[in-house]
């Protein structure tokens, strides 16, 4: 998973994204506990929240790089969360990894 995120880094900015369920809402929070001061995160949470359609896809890979924290492993917000969950080091692989086991247990 984390090779072929790194794949899709390398993608146009306008690639849209077109994911199989309907999850935006449950990420983005997941995202906003990574990087509370990500004021994207922020914004977009609260513009989905207020909306009165229920389907925020697709995504494109842009939105993507501002807002989701496995796309942004190279963040220090994003490195400074993992580090204090258990990552040994600050290598994507090892950030990604941690996130990973946050995301599986995020409610």
């Amino acid at each position: 998973m984390h090779q072929s995120l790194n794949l899709f880094k390398a993608l146009p900015l306008t690639t849209k994204i077109f994911c199989a369920h309907e999850y935006t809402q449950q990420n983005l929070r997941f995202a906003q506990t990574v990087e509370p001061n990500n004021s994207t995160i922020q914004k977009y949470l609260q513009k989905i929240q207020n909306s009165p359609y229920s389907c925020t896809l697709p995504s494109t890979l842009e939105q993507e790089l501002l807002i989701n924290p496995f796309l942004r492993t190279d963040q220090a917000e994003v490195q400074k969360y993992a580090l204090t969950h258990g990552a040994t080091s600050k290598s994507s692989l090892e950030i990604f990894r941690v996130l990973r086991e946050e995301k599986n247990s995020f409610k």
